[in-house]
């Protein structure tokens, strides 16, 4: 992380954040932090990557009215980018996000 860090690489830094969120001491903030690098980059399809991911993770929290709402937001921008395919995985995901 450091290192893409110390070379300016926000793609790589949030890369890593998005691989390493479930073992931080603060999962939530690196998530987010994650997600908003690849907005920063314009990386549409990480972003909704990330907030699947993020998703996914508080819905194994229990945070189901936050799992929803990111996983909603995480299928939209799929179809935003049209890849309908991947909306449906998510689409499945939130169908069990137990609202």
């Amino acid at each position: 992380l450091q290192l893409f860090r110390d070379v300016g690489s926000r793609l790589g830094e949030a890369n890593v954040l998005l691989a390493v969120a479930p073992f931080e001491e603060q999962p939530a903030q690196a998530f987010t932090r994650a997600i908003s690098l690849y907005e920063d980059i314009g990386d549409r399809y990480s972003a909704a990557r990330g907030l699947y991911y993020y998703g996914l993770w508080l819905r194994d929290q229990g945070h189901a009215d936050e799992a929803y709402a990111a996983l909603s937001q995480s299928r939209d921008a799929f179809l935003a980018i049209d890849l309908p395919q991947v909306a449906a995985v998510v689409e499945g995901a939130l169908e069990n996000a137990n609202r």
